[in-house]
């Protein structure tokens, strides 16, 4: 018996489409994420530390997603609503990043800038 020979075209392919997706807007999106949310932290950690309270903002965050308002700040709640604002922007980064891929009628930089005005207005 012989073994009919079977085409490799479409396993090349996919490992094609998957080294892509990872090679691109993954990281990407990753690193847009944490650049953006760091900025972000940086910003609030400046303006806090103006007026005399470091580390406020997050810790308001943390209390008014767990539901408590009168949170004490802590290191505990600081942490938390850390990893939740990196996560969040992380994802927010990889939307955009494959939005940016997969959207070829409109430029990369007009779109970056409609989804900036829209996240920021």
């Amino acid at each position: 018996m012989t073994a009919t020979p079977r085409s490799s075209a479409p396993a090349a392919a996919q490992a094609a489409t998957r080294n892509h997706f990872l090679s691109g807007i993954v990281p990407r999106g990753v690193a847009a994420g944490i650049v953006g949310a760091t900025v972000m932290a940086f910003w609030f950690l400046i303006v806090d530390s103006s007026q005399g309270m470091p580390f406020r903002t997050p810790n308001f965050l943390a209390g008014s997603l767990l539901g408590n308002e009168d949170l004490q700040m802590g290191l505990g709640p600081i942490v938390l609503f850390t990893l939740v604002h990196y996560f969040m922007f992380v994802a927010v980064g990889l939307l955009a990043s494959w939005v940016l891929v997969h959207v070829e009628t409109a430029s990369p930089m007009l779109l970056g800038l409609v989804l900036g005005f829209l996240l920021f207005d």
